[in-house]
């Protein structure tokens, strides 16, 4: 199983802790599901890597775990408190 496009959308905070414990108890229970019950899960993808343009919200909608400012034309990347948590969570190799 694979698990695409699972995320948390928000006002655009760059402390965006409700999309950090949204993916922190997603993954818990995914956990649970292998380790417990035997769900072959091969990969999780998280939705999104960068705030983008949603089809029936427009930009309104911030999925990104890097904030994009799309008021300026050069469109600035900033990483989110979620993108640096998931670093740890990648390096680390365990849930904190």
């Amino acid at each position: 199983m694979y698990i695409t496009e699972n995320g948390y959308s928000d006002l655009g905070t760059l402390n965006d802790t409700d999309r950090i414990e949204y993916h922190r108890e997603y993954l818990k229970q995914m956990l649970l599901a292998m380790h417990v019950d035997g769900v072959d899960v091969r990969g999780y993808y998280v939705w999104s890597l960068l705030d983008n343009f949603e089809w029936d919200r427009g930009y309104r909608e911030r999925f990104g775990i890097v904030f994009v400012d799309f008021n300026d034309p050069k469109r600035p990347r900033i990483l989110k408190e979620s993108a640096k948590w998931w670093k740890k969570i990648i390096a680390d190799r365990k849930l904190d």
